[in-house]
């Protein structure tokens, strides 16, 4: 499993969203200006990049900042199903992983992730298995590891004599050449390995670890150990105890 291009952003909205229960008002400037205070306090304490400008804090700003921290920590770390959790939300995190088709069914289970976009068995399929009969070398590539071998060459032996049978101008496919790629998906390893962009937040990440650290799969295992090493993960969402 390969994770690249993270991105994490929202978490001062967050933050001061987890207060709004208890607010009479609302002034959209202040809460701009709350947000740079808090870009800075959370660069300040725990090294991060500063994505908002640079202000100086005074000792009344820190206090305030770690009162608006305490808050969603507390928040943050209740127990599943609680739903006191609800502004974890707020931290969006976008990222691209490779992993086995096996992986995927499982992560579909849950309903708050949305997949961008992944790379296609319909389109691309056809040309990794061409490249694959022209190159057995290369079929590790396009396979987790312990995917046998065996199995992947009767995969391309019947993906030639199928693909021999289509048309090269995708255009020109008809009902027939859509039945024999149907085949070829029918048959395809789960140990292939697709690429998918993929949009999450806290919340949703906090019930990962609590559900899949520990899971037979060491793909799962080792996506729940990533997700611990996300800016303030382990801060907002696991109780000072439990550390």
């Amino acid at each position: 499993m390969k994770i690249s291009n993270v991105e994490v952003h929202g978490i001062e909205n967050a933050i001061l969203a987890s207060g709004f229960a208890f607010r009479a008002d609302f002034d959209p400037e202040k809460m701009e200006r709350q947000k740079k205070i808090l870009n800075q306090y959370l660069a300040n304490k725990y090294d991060t990049v500063v994505s908002l400008p640079m202000v100086e804090l005074t000792k009344e700003d820190e206090e305030w900042c770690e009162k608006q921290v305490r808050r969603l920590k507390t928040l943050g770390s209740c127990a599943g199903g609680e739903s006191h959790d609800c502004a974890l939300c707020g931290v969006q995190v976008s990222f691209i992983m490779t992993c086995p088709r096996f992986v995927m069914p499982e992560m579909q289970r849950y309903h708050f992730f949305d997949i961008v976009t992944a790379s296609s068995t319909m389109h691309y399929l056809k040309k990794n298995v061409e490249t694959m009969l022209a190159d057995e070398s290369r079929m590790d590539e396009f396979f987790c590891n312990y995917t046998d071998h065996r199995v992947i060459k009767s995969f391309l032996d019947v993906c030639k004599e199928l693909l021999d049978k289509l048309p090269d101008d995708e255009l020109q496919w008809d009902a027939g050449a859509s039945e024999l790629v149907s085949r070829i998906k029918a048959i395809m390893p789960e140990g292939y390995l697709q690429t998918t962009a993929i949009v999450t937040n806290y919340r949703q990440m906090k019930t990962w670890v609590r559900q899949r650290s520990d899971h037979r799969l060491q793909e799962w295992r080792d996506f729940c150990k990533w997700i611990h090493t996300l800016p303030f993960f382990d801060e907002l969402t696991i109780k000072e105890e439990q550390k």
